[in-house]
């Protein structure tokens, strides 16, 4: 039975920490969508040692992870009726990621502005 390569940490970890990111940005007490993937990696990465031990063979655990957490947190976000949120990354409220007396350029406000304002 082979081990995890670096990709089949690193990939799924940046779509988890995206996840997570999601969740904070849309100000959730309870972190459901992170949850979720999280549930589904470590289901899949059960999955992918089970199938390799069973065919004696090496498997490409990616083959099993990431369909597992992307369309996890997909069904999710379609249940919970925030898909075109999470699928492109919108934003509830960009204001409250900078704290009092941060600086920002007039060009930088504009910017900021026009990101929260836009509609898709």
């Amino acid at each position: 039975i082979a081990g995890l390569g670096f990709g089949d940490v690193a990939l799924p970890g940046l779509y988890l920490t995206y996840c997570l990111y999601y969740d904070i940005l849309r100000e959730r007490r309870f972190k459901l969508t992170y949850l979720v993937c999280i549930v589904s990696y470590m289901v899949s990465l059960v999955i992918a040692f089970v199938v390799s031990y069973v065919t004696k063979m090496g498997q490409p655990a990616l083959l099993y992870l990431v369909p597992s957490i992307i369309v996890s947190t997909l069904l999710l976000s379609i249940i919970r009726g925030d898909f075109r949120d999470f699928l492109f990354g919108r934003r509830k409220n960009l204001q409250f990621l900078l704290s009092e007396g941060d600086y920002l350029s007039d060009e930088d406000k504009f910017d900021l502005n026009f990101v929260s304002t836009k509609q898709l």
